[in-house]
């Protein structure tokens, strides 16, 4: 637990610093979303969600058009093999990020 929270707090800073980093991609096209749930890091999955959308106290649940429609982005970003976050999360058996 303790290296997870490390990881969301590093990961945190980073993106206060240089959000656009979270629609970079890899070689393979994969953004930071893709490896996150391809890796089963379901806390960071969450916060890059969030992050995305810019959503505060309210969550998800209470945006707006414009923050829905960066989640939608990222969430359909494709890689270089079309495969979406959800895809890799599902090919590696991460139910909790699938989940998230």
């Amino acid at each position: 637990m303790i290296k997870t929270e490390k990881r969301s707090d590093f990961i945190k800073n980073i993106l206060r610093k240089c959000p656009s980093l979270l629609f970079q991609t890899n070689a393979k096209g994969q953004t930071p979303l893709h490896v996150a749930a391809r890796y089963g890091h379901s806390v960071i999955v969450e916060f890059l969600i969030n992050s995305c959308a810019n959503a505060r106290d309210g969550g998800l649940e209470k945006l707006g058009m414009d923050q829905l429609n960066k989640v939608r982005e990222i969430l359909r970003t494709r890689d270089q093999e079309s495969n979406t976050a959800l895809h890799e999360a599902a090919r590696c058996g991460n139910v909790e990020v699938m989940k998230a």
